[in-house]
Formats: structure tokens, sequence, C-alpha cells
């Protein structure tokens, strides 16, 4: 494990009166898998959304690989190799799989007309490697007899592995994933963990995932961060977190006891 990829310090968020995001602080280390749990309406996907740039924070900083990006847009931070998926995928459901994926792609010269104009044979050259990459991941993945279909024909599952599959077209260092089992059978859930692991070991990629299957964060994470009202009150090893009372009384309930 490398040092420290993330930092969240002092981050606030309100909305009129309500602070959904308090003073959360928190460091995520590269090449790591790291759960962040904790009760609906803890602040955990509003905590995401600043992070990543679709919201812009009240106070507090956040810094990506020694950067400061908070209050940078969105696809600023995702060229910075920081990317995220949805709790509600995000599939483009009228459009075909594969062009789902080649839309996430950077650089493509051909997005410009002054670019196709200028550049015909490199537009040309690099929509061709984007469409390879692109059947490489879908095949990877297990949808390459998708690539011609409507994203909208998809199974839940299948939009899951679809996301996860697009947003590797930017080539991330780092992955944040809002709740990936939710909605997802347990068949493509456990190919999607799968995933996460070979990218973790293969490529060094780093994820911080939302997560309420309490067995998958603790057989599947390096660390645990326990938010409750907007704060973050635990931060440490599966086990340790959860036997905090804290996280106890706040999220698990007398059952976990």
């Amino acid at each position: 494990m490398t040092d420290e990829l993330l930092r969240v310090e002092e981050v606030v968020k309100r909305f009129g009166g309500v602070h959904a995001v308090d003073g959360a602080t928190f460091a995520v280390r590269g090449g790591s898998i790291t759960a962040l749990i904790g009760p609906n309406g803890a602040g955990k996907t509003t905590l995401f959304n600043v992070v990543t740039g679709f919201q812009r924070a009240d106070r507090g900083e956040v810094v990506y690989d020694g950067r400061t990006v908070g209050g940078r847009p969105a696809h600023a931070i995702a060229r910075c190799g920081m990317v995220r998926t949805f709790q509600i995928t995000k599939a483009l459901a009228a459009m075909p799989v594969i062009d789902n994926m080649t839309l996430a792609a950077p650089r493509q010269p051909g997005e410009h007309l002054a670019g196709v104009i200028a550049r015909p044979y490199a537009a040309r050259k690099r929509e061709k490697a984007v469409r390879e990459r692109a059947r490489e991941l879908l095949a990877r993945y297990g949808l390459e007899q998708k690539a011609d279909d409507y994203a909208g024909t998809l199974s839940g599952g299948q939009r899951k592995l679809l996301e996860l599959a697009r947003v590797l077209m930017v080539e991330p260092r780092m992955v944040l994933l809002d709740e990936p089992m939710a909605g997802v059978n347990p068949t493509l859930g456990g190919k999607l963990l799968e995933h996460v692991h070979a990218l973790r070991e293969q490529e060094g990629t780093t994820f911080l995932l939302i997560e309420h299957d309490m067995e998958v964060v603790m057989g599947h994470s390096d660390r645990v961060i326990c938010m409750a009202q907007g704060r973050v009150i635990a931060d440490g090893e599966p086990e340790a977190v959860r036997s905090d009372p804290r996280v106890i009384d706040a999220y698990l309930g007398g059952a976990a006891r």
C-alpha cells in the first residue's frame, strides 16, 4: 500500500439550515479498498458529490494526489484520474452500449470540428483506438455480446458492470463506487467484486465505496470509515470499526452486539 492518495479535510456542505456534511475528515491510501458506511442521511453520497466535483463544498479542502481539487468541476477532476459511479446508474438508455463506452474516453480530436478538419487521420486513428479499448473492456466484463444493444435493455447488474467498465475508459487511479451492490443479483455482484480486486492487484487502482451490505464491507475492505450526521465517527480496520460502540449505536443497531 502506498501513501495517501485522497485527503478530505473539515469538509462542510449545507442545504439551507441542514448540514449534510459537517466537518468530515479522513484520508484514503493509494492501492486500498476503503468502505464508507453509515445510516441513511449520514452524508455519504453528498460527500462523494463534493469530492468528485458535482457539488461545491461550503468549507473545507479536498486534496487528490497532492493537488487541491475542491471547487473544480467534475470533468476536470475526472481528467486528474478520480472518477465515480452512481447509486442509480447513469447509462444513456437510448444509446448502444458501445457508444456509452466511447463517450467516456478522453482526448478525442474528433470531438472538435477543428480537430476533424486539421487532423482527420489522427481523429480516425484515435476513434479506432477508443472503440478497440471499449470492446476490450466489454469483453473483460462479460458484456461483449451486448455491445450493439441499447443500454436500456441491460439488467440492473449489467448496468453496474457497464458503469465500472465505462469509468475505466478514463484510465483512473481512483474510483468511487456508490452502492455497487444495490439492485444486483449475487452472481453479478460477486463478479463485480472480483473485478474490483483484480483492478487493485493488477493496476494498483484505489477504491472508495459506499456500501450497506456489511458482509461485503467486512469481507472486501482494507479500511472502513463510518459517518453519522455528516461527521466521521470511526475510521480503522473493519473488525475494529464494527465493534466500535459509536458505530453500533449509529448504524448497526443492537443486533450487531
